[in-house]
């Protein structure tokens, strides 16, 4: 009896959950609630990160997407105008690319022909994690007032199920995120070594402290790149919330500031 009851406490607070969540997009976003792609769990866990209506680049979006099966593979992704920024990672395998059309975003996906995933999940599962970590750290970064570091707004868009994909298992969403205009790798390791100070370390080990991030973040010089305009960014917020081992992050600073930054761990 308790079981059965415990188990209806727990449809009704799923089903309580899954309504408002879903119902918050209007009925007519396009390739959402008619999606045969789209389960009501995918729905349930990428509703909050869905690109607004209204956002400026979502007509241009659907337009590219409306032309042709684009990510059926490396040629209609070529063809579609999508410039290849980095070719899937070894990890998770991602691809990231820019479009001419779409000034100001890039874009990380999978094509449809990926036969590979990360810990034999689906690829949406870790874009929907990408927007919902970042979210976090941006909820830090406002609330401490943090002024060296950023994160690029992530939202997921919804791809159209026509034109088909002859893939067994085509791609559902893809995802868009602010350019924070990276500089090169060259300079960020240049910033992490020689350009940092104490208010720098002060405000990186406020945000990671609580393991926001994930342990990406301890590849500081690949994923908390610097930027042009002035500030080191999180780009890569794909590892959920977790414990890290933050003593590790020091061999990518000086001298000086490893023994700072090993008073602030310890």
């Amino acid at each position: 009896m308790n079981r059965l009851y415990a188990f209806i406490l727990l449809v009704l607070s799923v089903n309580c959950i899954a309504i408002p969540v879903i119902g918050y997009v209007p009925e007519n976003y396009p390739n959402f609630h008619d999606n045969p792609l789209l389960t009501n769990p995918m729905r349930l866990k990428i509703a909050p990160h869905l690109i607004p209506l209204d956002h400026p680049i979502k007509a241009t979006l659907d337009f590219i997407f409306s032309q042709s099966r684009v990510l059926e593979n490396e040629r209609t992704f070529v063809n579609a105008g999508f410039e290849v920024i980095a070719p899937p990672s070894p990890n998770s395998f991602v691809i990231v690319a820019r479009h001419p059309a779409v000034p100001g975003y890039v874009f990380k996906l999978h094509l449809d022909s990926e036969k590979r995933s990360r810990n034999q999940l689906p690829h949406w599962v870790w874009l929907a994690s990408r927007c919902a970590e970042a979210k976090k750290i941006r909820k830090v970064i406002k609330h401490k007032n943090i002024r060296y570091f950023s994160v690029p707004d992530k939202w997921l868009f919804t791809l159209p199920v026509y034109p088909y994909s002859s893939s067994l298992n085509p791609q559902s969403v893809i995802l868009v995120e602010t350019d924070m205009e990276l500089v090169s790798n060259e300079e960020t390791e240049r910033m992490w070594q020689k350009g940092i100070k104490r208010k720098h370390l002060d405000e990186l080990y406020s945000i990671i402290k609580d393991g926001y991030g994930g342990r990406s973040v301890l590849h500081l010089t690949r994923n908390v790149p610097f930027t042009k305009h002035g500030k080191f960014a999180f780009i890569d917020t794909e590892g959920p919330q977790s414990d890290i081992n933050l003593k590790s992050i020091k061999k990518h600073l000086s001298k000086e500031m490893r023994d700072y930054w090993n008073t602030l761990v310890r």
